[in-house]
């Protein structure tokens, strides 16, 4: 020990012996300085951190000796024994604090704590005891000595000093959601329901701590979750309850459960009240996966107070896309109809509404029933820059329907990338070959990049084929413009039966594009394969190396392979525009 500690504790020491020889009736009151405290807490702190445990003992056994019921010298103080490990010279400390303070908290836990880490099992439960017998009205002695019996006998007993507390405090709703922890872990889920229900209390102040306790159930465990719901909307009941049980299910996904119980709960709702309630639930129930129910029904009822035309403008689009997203077009399109009747003839705004109604109304209905709702949106809009889409839309309705004579007679006059496109495809259908590719290459300028890629690529397959082939992929290209792919690949594959040909190439290259939009992997990585090894020298063989090589390079069992086809593919074409893709690629592999 150092001059400066020395020093420095007879100081202390001497200053405390000052003031009780000066005012002896005073000592109580002016022996604690806090500040004095704590800085001498700091200093046997860093006597413990340099191992100096003696030096730090001496200096708290001051600060206590000052003051006995100084709870943070008591804590550092019970960490400098259970380094020394004599632990159990904490113990006369601790009697000498409740001596002067029987009920306090710190020091009564503290003791619990030595009695269980030095395995004295008889003092500890006296020492609970003891604290539970003064306890009164607080539940932190029940609580505390829940806690370590937890750790020392299990969950049972634990659970039993749970409910004496419950007992003791008038069936306090301060334990129930410990209470229903416990039966948790005992596997009595229904009972657990029943505790944290009560735990929620009248006000519904502990929903967010049931909601996390339930989401951690295992999905099995959950089925006590109807326990819980009943329990909350069970007579007498309150609103907080029942809105607090309606989270609950929705966090759960009984999305079902939880808008019943939103209906039960907004009866005794109105005002800023009803309206709070409605704009958490929609929120709420926006992120749950299955939710969209709940939150259309939520803006829905919003709308019925809403204060003003713009807010009832908002809350219809929140509505039309809502409902879209669950699949319910019919109050999307109603919704998205009501934006556009709100507004006056004319307006941007409208004329965006009206259109994304025809979008829906087109899928939801059937092409032929919006050509009339198409006629008066042009009549309103003659220069909309959506009447190319829309026209397409009805068009491709009208032709998936078997009207390809309607559907053409619904582009005759609209200039468009899109209605180009379409045209291209009708005229294709019927064979006329020249008139559908000028429409297809007068389409390509206004697409997006990758549309138009897929575009110039079938003009290149068709302008390299003739007769029967020609006829067969120009087919083809509409079903799988249309979606038909099975039914593209059986044409082409037809096709392919016949004997080799140069075109062949062609015909593989075209196979493995539909077969590879249509998800069919392995079946695009066959024809691939063919062009490969068949047809080396043909146009096709850059793409169909790569592409198979990507193919390949996924599987460890098959990446040597593809690193081989790669090698050989910028061997043999080095001023190929692939080449780069292909040497990206290698490196990508680990093969350069």
């Amino acid at each position: 020990m150092n001059r400066t500690s020395v020093f420095q504790l007879f100081m202390v020491a001497l200053l405390f012996l000052v003031i009780e020889l000066v005012d002896p009736m005073g000592v109580s009151a002016q022996r604690y300085n806090p500040s004095l405290e704590r800085q001498l807490i700091r200093e046997a702190v860093g006597h413990q951190g340099r191992g100096n445990l003696a030096e730090a003992e001496r200096v708290l056994r001051v600060v206590l000796s000052a003051n006995p019921t100084s709870d943070v010298g008591l804590l550092a103080m019970e960490k400098v024994f259970s380094e020394q490990g004599s632990l159990k010279k904490i113990l006369p400390l601790i009697d000498n604090y409740l001596k002067d303070d029987p009920k306090a908290t710190v020091a009564r836990g503290l003791k619990l704590d030595v009695y269980r880490n030095l395995d004295e099992l008889e003092r500890l439960h006296e020492s609970a005891e003891e604290w539970l017998a003064i306890a009164g009205n607080k539940a932190e002695p029940y609580r505390k000595v829940s806690q370590v019996f937890l750790e020392v006998y299990g969950q049972q007993e634990a659970l039993e000093v749970l409910r004496r507390g419950e007992e003791a405090m008038g069936e306090s709703s301060q334990f129930s959601l410990g209470i229903g922890d416990l039966l948790i872990e005992l596997e009595e889920y229904d009972s657990a329901a029943i505790a944290w229900a009560k735990g929620i209390g009248v006000d519904g102040s502990q929903t967010s701590a049931v909601i996390r306790r339930v989401v951690a159930l295992d999905v099995e465990d959950r089925r006590s979750v109807a326990v819980l719901l009943d329990q909350l909307k069970e007579e007498p009941t309150t609103t907080a309850r029942v809105r607090g049980a309606t989270r609950i299910a929705l966090e759960v996904g009984m999305v079902e459960q939880a808008l019943e119980l939103a209906i039960l709960a907004l009866e005794n709702l109105e005002g800023q009240g009803r309206r709070g309630f409605l704009t958490v639930l929609a929120r709420e129930a926006e992120e749950v996966k299955g939710g969209e129910e709940v939150a259309l029904w939520a803006y829905e009822a919003i709308r019925e107070q809403a204060l003003d035309l713009a807010e009832i403008k908002a809350l219809n689009y929140r509505i039309a896309s809502t409902a879209l997203e669950m699949g319910d077009t019919l109050r999307s399109l109603n919704a998205q109809y009501a934006i556009a009747n709100a507004l006056p003839e004319g307006n941007p705004e409208r004329r965006r509404a009206l259109a994304a109604g025809l979008r829906m109304a087109t899928v939801a209905s059937g092409a032929r029933d919006q050509m009339k709702a198409l006629d008066d949106f042009k009549n309103e809009f003659p220069d909309a820059v959506e009447i190319d889409e829309l026209s397409v839309l009805i068009a491709v309705g009208l032709d998936l329907a078997g009207d390809e004579v309607l559907a053409r007679s619904m582009l005759e006059g609209i200039e468009g990338p899109r209605s180009d496109l379409e045209r291209g495809y009708l005229h294709l259908l019927n064979n006329e070959i020249d008139l559908g590719t000028n429409s297809l290459m007068a389409s390509a300028s206004g697409l997006p990049p990758h549309q138009a890629t897929d575009v110039l690529t079938l003009l290149d397959y068709i302008g390299r084929l003739q007769g029967h082939p020609l006829e067969s992929v120009a087919r083809a290209a509409v079903f799988e413009h249309r979606g038909e792919f099975d039914e593209s690949l059986l044409l082409i594959e037809t096709e392919l039966k016949r004997p080799p040909s140069e075109e062949r190439p062609v015909l593989l290259a075209f196979s493995a594009r539909i077969a590879e939009k249509a998800g069919m992997v392995d079946r695009a990585a066959s024809f691939r394969k063919d062009i490969v090894k068949d047809y080396p020298r043909s146009l096709e063989y850059p793409r169909a190396a790569l592409e198979l090589a990507r193919f390949m390079g996924i599987s460890d069992q098959h990446r040597q392979q593809a690193i081989t086809l790669l090698e050989d593919l910028i061997v043999s074409r080095p001023n190929s525009a692939i080449a780069p893709l292909a040497r990206r690629e290698l490196r990508r592999l680990g093969g350069d």
